[in-house]
């Protein structure tokens, strides 16, 4: 079998990051161990016309036009398309409803699917017709097949996991840090203001890495808070030592009820053995508290945020099992070889003669 892959940013250079141990593999969405079951990929280049690319960012229901457009030529040679975006493919979509290709097309859903398709006119022309439905929570799935009448044999969810080798770093070489601190990473909609209020007057110290479009905009940051912020978002492989030598990891968010945040960053602590304390997310679908491996702080609640990380600190010995529960739930289920095992079985499984599409 050989797949084209597509996806909302450079694959091509993740790829040769993660070959070069300079980033890990979990974006890239099990490519890059499929040809251990018999599945080869193509990677389509992410951007070539940015013309193109202007246009699909004002008009969102075409989708990534770019990609899209210089994929046409090339689908005869591939028994599938496989988009690691849930929207970028919109286009093919609708050529698919219009009988215009037959090529399977399956996609990652992160988010719900009604913010852009309210209406299910939209939705049918421009979506049903994907073959498969890859969900990362069951709200999505619930939702596809509840409110959008997708066949269950078309839906699917698969636990996104970590690339596990990557975190593997000598602890014994990391020099240990005098005064412990909770460190905190990300740009998207994170909800820095919040945790830097639960610092104030707090005898815990705080790391911030962020981009300077993210950054907290409180005045009067408290000397616990050590704010590291540049143009665009530090690698993988730098912040890696720092999340190795602190007490726990954070993961503040702003209220997004339909948007799946931060997933992330809470796997990124799981690896590397750390408590989390996190915004609740009703999409993230591992539950920190249910596997006793973290805290839940409601939205925008300082006070919880407080209450938290105070009781981490003064439960040391409960931290650190929280952390090596974390880490032993990414060796054994949350990682990206697993991951990949799991979609060669949901790619193999699409059909190769042509789909019935319901009529609109």
């Amino acid at each position: 079998m050989r797949i084209l892959f597509l996806n909302n940013c450079p694959t091509d250079l993740l790829w040769s990051e993660w070959l070069e141990k300079k980033s890990p593999g979990q974006h890239l969405w099990g490519v890059n161990h499929l040809f251990e079951h018999g599945i080869y990929v193509d990677v389509l280049p992410y951007s070539k016309y940015e013309f193109l690319k202007k246009i699909s960012n004002k008009i969102k229901l075409l989708g990534d036009l770019d990609q899209q457009l210089r994929t046409i030529p090339h689908l005869s040679k591939y028994d599938a398309v496989y988009c690691g975006c849930q929207h970028d493919t919109l286009v093919l979509g609708l050529m698919k409803r219009l009988g215009l290709i037959r090529v399977p097309i399956a996609i990652i859903v992160h988010h719900c699917i009604k913010p852009i398709f309210r209406n299910k006119l939209l939705f049918n022309l421009f979506y049903s017709s994907n073959d498969k439905f890859i969900c990362l929570n069951e709200i999505v799935r619930h939702q596809l097949i509840d409110d959008f009448h997708i066949s269950p044999e078309k839906v699917t969810m698969l636990e996104w996991g970590v690339d596990t080798d990557f975190y593997d770093l000598d602890t014994d070489k990391i020099s240990p840090q005098e005064t412990p601190f909770i460190i905190t990473a990300g740009r998207t909609l994170r909800d820095f203001n919040t945790l830097v209020e639960a610092f104030t007057n707090s005898p815990y110290h705080l790391k911030i890495y962020c981009t300077e479009d993210a950054e907290p905009t409180i005045e009067n940051i408290p000397p616990n808070v050590n704010i590291y912020s540049q143009k665009k978002l530090i690698s993988s492989r730098e912040i890696l030592p720092e999340y190795q030598k602190s007490f726990a990891i954070a993961v503040p968010m702003l209220e997004k009820k339909e948007q799946l945040i931060g997933l992330t960053s809470l796997l990124d602590g799981m690896a590397v053995g750390k408590p989390i304390i996190m915004t609740r997310n009703q999409l993230v679908n591992i539950d920190i508290e249910k596997e006793n491996i973290g805290i839940w702080v409601e939205p925008g609640d300082v006070q919880g945020w407080k209450n938290a990380i105070a009781y981490l600190f003064e439960h040391p010995e409960e931290a650190k099992a929280m952390g090596k529960r974390a880490k032993k739930l990414c060796e054994t289920k949350y990682n990206t070889r697993i991951f990949a095992t799991k979609l060669a079985c949901v790619l193999n499984d699409i059909p190769t003669k042509k789909i019935t599409i319901p009529s609109v």
